[in-house]
């Protein structure tokens, strides 16, 4: 459309209420914690990476038996008290101001489960209760791409996911094993290093292009990957070994 000429009668949305179309499959609980998945569409909270948190459901819309758009959902951004997980998934005064995670759809962790959550909101205070939770899509999707350009993180023999929360992954293998990792955000690099040898650590995307597989037999195989799209997925910009680098199966 060419600029404009003349004034315009430029529509405004009024209030915080918000609608969008209902995935296939699904039932959303009024009062539930809200998320939107990569198509655009609304899903209840779950344990699935992908999905962004959107806001809490105004009415139960049960799709069940639909296609995604069959239904739509009102649901209302803001601040909202949510179940606070346990042990080390248990967030406290020190996680306000962070990304939280959803668990299903009442229930927010302080970790992504080793890459197999999605962000939910932000930590906006906890009581006795639980945790009050900043939904907002924009803010939440900022603050996670913020978290995930920094920081690195362990991840110990037996534990397949590589998490893609952080820019650096330290891997420990207890044997042979299969590692998966599941889709980040456009642009996200990560760099995955063997640093303790119990076995080949043989790690296969869900999504890639330009290889299938990547192998790291010995300490010291490091490999960095960027995320390009959901069609392109994961690409190899790097790798390198103590004695060769790691082995790239196509």
């Amino acid at each position: 459309m060419a600029a404009l000429t003349a004034d315009r009668n430029t529509a405004r949305f009024e209030g915080d209420i918000r609608q969008g179309d209902v995935a296939a499959s699904t039932v959303i609980y009024a009062g539930a914690l809200v998320m939107r998945d990569a198509s655009g569409n609304l899903v209840e909270g779950q344990t699935a990476t992908g999905l962004v948190g959107a806001g809490r459901a105004e009415e139960r819309v049960d799709n069940s038996a639909g296609s995604a758009g069959d239904l739509t959902c009102d649901y209302r951004p803001g601040i909202y008290r949510f179940a606070n997980s346990s042990a080390a998934d248990e967030i406290t005064k020190a996680e306000i101001g962070d990304v939280c995670y959803a668990v299903d759809d009442q229930t927010v962790a302080k970790t992504d489960g080793s890459g197999t959550r999605s962000p939910a909101g932000i930590v906006a205070g906890l009581d006795s209760n639980g945790v009050w939770v900043l939904m907002d899509e924009g803010a939440t999707a900022a603050a996670f791409a913020t978290a995930i350009t920094a920081g690195s993180v362990a991840v110990a023999g037996a534990t397949l996911a590589i998490p893609v929360t952080h820019r650096y992954v330290a891997k420990t293998t207890g044997g042979a094993e299969a590692l998966t990792l599941a889709d980040g955000t456009p642009g996200q690099k990560l760099t995955v290093s063997l640093v303790s040898d119990g076995g080949d650590g043989t790690l296969t995307p869900d999504t890639c292009s330009g290889f299938a597989t990547i192998v790291f037999a010995d300490a010291g195989d490091t490999a960095t990957l960027e995320f390009i799209d959901a069609t392109v997925g994961w690409i190899v910009t790097g790798a390198h070994g103590a004695t060769a680098q790691p082995a790239l199966t196509l």
